[in-house]
């Protein structure tokens, strides 16, 4: 849309990711693939889904898919958020990588994942690029503007009106 705004005729939805073809890289992340991902935290506070409510939703994952790994990524300061999740459900099923992660590494871990649940980031962005399912969790923004708008049958867009509401 903003490449229209600027007078841009041709508009390509396609993103290209390169992912790190090395093997250290490849060996670090493959026993992750087919786990579930979670992106818990965004820029600001308020684009955040409140932590209980990824609490919640990891409690009906474990449950309903015994033996489904569940993984948290996000920043370094994210790391304490994470662990909420890591005591309410163990180590066996939730594995927090917060800070764990360069951004090179980052696009090999994301591939891993059979869908990844996310706020409105950057990780949301790179997981359309990499064709990975997503549910994003859009308020205050507009999942319109902002949002996945290619591939509609792999992503999933929750719009909420106003702000989420931090505990």
């Amino acid at each position: 849309d903003m490449v229209r705004k600027i007078g841009g005729k041709a508009i390509y939805k396609e993103m290209d990711v390169a992912l790190c073809k090395t093997v250290s890289i490849r060996k670090k992340f493959e026993y992750l693939k087919g786990a579930v991902g979670f992106q818990i935290g965004a820029a600001n506070v308020y684009k955040m889904w409140p932590i209980d409510r990824f609490i919640d939703l990891a409690g009906k994952i474990i449950r309903n898919e015994p033996g489904q790994k569940i993984v948290i990524t996000g920043i370094k300061n994210e790391y304490n958020l994470a662990e909420k999740i890591v005591k309410a459900h163990g180590k066996d099923s939730i594995i927090n990588m917060c800070g764990k992660c360069s951004m090179g590494e980052l696009p090999f871990l994301v591939n891993q994942f059979k869908v990844l649940v996310t706020n409105d980031t950057g990780t949301l962005h790179l997981a359309i690029a990499l064709k990975v399912p997503t549910i994003s969790l859009f308020s205050p923004t507009s999942s319109k503007g902002i949002g996945p708008y290619q591939d509609n049958d792999i992503h999933t867009v929750i719009q909420k009106q106003g702000g989420f509401i931090q505990k």
